[in-house]
């Protein structure tokens, strides 16, 4: 995997946020920590889109930080990236309808959502195989 950043995390030279990716990208399950503003976005976001645009995969991502996955969606949409969307308390009924649509027909390829989104009636709205 070609890996471009000036972020990195590393331990013992061990490139943590390259081998995280890669190991998604392969489809393996791994489990991450890093501590705040440590990287871990780019370890799930760039294996999400990467099997959203060739297997029309979706990726979900579910935090309780509703600002935070707006700025997520924000700073992929100023990279030209549209294929993530979020679902959470703070979309008025026309964003959420409008998200809910993407997630449907398959141009978004990545999803945050809230924790309290999953007791919803979305799930029902949203065919999701």
């Amino acid at each position: 995997m070609l890996w471009i950043g000036k972020r990195d995390r590393e331990y013992a030279g061990e490139p943590l946020q390259e081998k995280a990716a890669d190991l998604a990208v392969k489809g393996k399950s791994l489990l991450v920590m890093f501590p705040t503003g440590g990287g871990k976005s780019v370890t799930f976001q760039v294996p999400a889109l990467m099997s959203g645009e060739n297997e029309r995969g979706l990726t979900v991502v579910i935090s309780p930080l509703q600002s935070l996955m707006k700025d997520q969606v924000d700073n992929l949409e100023k990279l030209g990236i549209t294929s993530a969307v979020t679902i959470n308390g703070l979309l008025d009924p026309i964003e959420r309808a409008k998200a809910i649509e993407r997630v449907s027909e398959g141009s978004a390829h990545l999803l945050y959502i809230a924790p309290e989104s999953l007791r919803s009636s979305i799930f029902y709205i949203i065919p999701l195989c």
